[in-house]
């Protein structure tokens, strides 16, 4: 009975004492202590940020490669630690009988008439297990602009003369190991943009299976009418009411003249913004020439050389437009000068009625034909606006994104087998360790280079990549 209670303990004890922990943050980074743990990231993030630097510093002054000038990085640092620990102690009773004699098989020799004794015992196996599994896992996400990498490492690259600077903020190879070491990103780069120099991958419009892109040709735009002017009324002979009433009609025109002035002035201003956007979006589409020129098919380039000579005829109506327009507020500076003067009038002691009425009357009228006539040219402005802005090429590069990935995995474990064999006894490992644990420390990083959209945020192909990839790694 003691040796049996003796037993019981101690499969209990194994039992409920092989509990896993979760892992520390020392343990996912691979550091001694949490310090360790802060530096190694950070250790990470400047080897990034340093040999993407250098891999694109010559490919940025290239005009091969001009169209990643507005290219971003996408980094995922995944650090893992996964720690397992079990217990499966297991052992035998037996129970030993008096030995047997078979005599239904008879002899157990031809010579004589021996019946041999058959041993009889009766064996109870016993067996339990217990185990627990923890992880951590930290995941440190980040961005970059390769433009921006490039001013960086320009500004590392001065004060790096410096020779009292830390040499852990130095872009050189440390010796460290793992991901805070030689990560061989230049060599990635110069690989998987490789085809683009040697042309064997070009700048082209390749859309999606049912889609289409193709640059949007501009219509035919109306020239602006013509500036009028209107004509004076007949004058009419003057009575006391009659001079109250061409008071008021003096009045009312010279309002109506600073009225038009204003709605001019407002003309104008629309037609000079609208030059300017046109005159932008031609810009724009010059330097596209530019980037695409060394890298892009026959049809890309000759459609963005479309492009550019259709904005080039609109840039040029809009500058005729807005020339034609600032002509109005000098005319109209004028016109409102003869009203205040006939407005004027009105003070004095012989203020002329009839010939102040039908002056303002006809600055009223060549007023409101100037206002109008502005109307017209920034309506035809506008038409001009609507039209460059259908005028898009928008090629899709040679190249549409690039995902790099490296992970390194480091196992540990133990185990203990403890055994005897006694009488009744045997245990407590009959089938294995009676008692084990490991570990695994898993670092990995995943970089998805591709063109910065809009919002400035990760493309959708940058997040298909590390979603590719997060698939592949996962997999045993």
């Amino acid at each position: 009975m003691i040796i049996q209670r003796n037993f019981l303990a101690l499969v209990l004890s194994l039992l409920f004492s092989g509990c896993a922990v979760v892992p520390t943050l020392e343990q996912a980074t691979g550091g001694i202590d949490h310090a360790e743990s802060n530096v190694l990231i950070a250790n990470v993030v400047q080897r990034v940020k340093c040999e993407v630097a250098d891999a694109f510093d010559e490919k940025l002054r290239d005009p091969r490669f001009l169209w990643l000038e507005d290219w971003t990085l996408k980094a995922d640092l995944t650090l893992q630690a996964n720690t397992q620990a079990g217990v499966a102690p297991s052992g035998s009773y037996t129970k030993y009988q008096r030995n047997g004699f078979n005599f239904d098989a008879g002899s157990s020799s031809l010579t004589t008439n021996s019946i041999s004794a058959v041993p009889q015992f009766f064996t109870v196996a016993v067996g339990a297990n217990l185990g627990e599994q923890a992880t951590r896992t930290e995941v440190v996400s980040f961005s970059l602009a390769l433009k921006e990498l490039r001013a960086w490492r320009a500004h590392v690259r001065a004060i790096e003369q410096n020779p009292d600077y830390p040499p852990e903020m130095r872009c050189i190879e440390t010796g460290k190991l793992g991901l805070a070491g030689n990560l061989g990103l230049k060599e990635w780069v110069d690989s998987a943009f490789y085809p683009v120099e040697g042309r064997e991958l070009l700048a082209g419009f390749h859309p999606a299976p049912g889609t289409s892109k193709a640059p949007t040709a501009p219509g035919a735009t109306a020239p602006p009418k013509s500036i009028g002017a209107g004509a004076p009324p007949a004058a009419a002979p003057l009575t006391d009411e009659e001079k109250e009433k061409l008071r008021k009609q003096i009045t009312d025109g010279y309002t109506a003249v600073k009225a038009s002035i204003l709605a001019a002035q407002g003309s104008v201003n629309d037609v000079d913004a609208i030059n300017t956007a046109v005159r932008s979006a031609l810009k724009a589409m010059r330097y596209k020439q530019m980037v695409y020129a060394p890298v892009a098919t026959q049809q890309v380039n000759a459609s963005i050389a479309l492009a550019a000579e259709q904005l080039r005829k609109l840039a040029a109506l809009t500058a005729t437009d807005f020339t034609d327009a600032s002509t109005v507020p000098p005319k109209l500076s004028l016109i409102r000068e003869d009203a205040q003067k006939r407005l004027d009038d009105l003070s004095s002691l012989n203020p002329a009625y009839q010939v102040d009425a039908a002056n303002v009357t006809k600055d009223m009228n060549d007023a409101d034909s100037f206002a109008k006539s502005a109307k017209t040219i920034a309506e035809h402005a506008q038409a001009v606006q609507k039209i460059a802005a259908q005028i898009g090429v928008n090629p899709d590069p040679p190249i549409d994104s690039v995902l790099h990935s490296v992970q390194f995995v480091l196992a540990y474990g133990a185990s203990v087998t403890p055994s005897w064999t006694m009488i009744q006894w045997k245990g407590p490992a009959l089938n294995g360790p009676a008692a084990s644990g490991q570990g695994q420390r898993t670092h990995i990083l995943q970089l998805a280079l591709g063109p910065r959209t809009v919002s400035d945020k990760i493309t959708a192909e940058q997040a298909r990549l590390i979603q590719n990839a997060t698939v592949l790694l996962s997999r045993p």
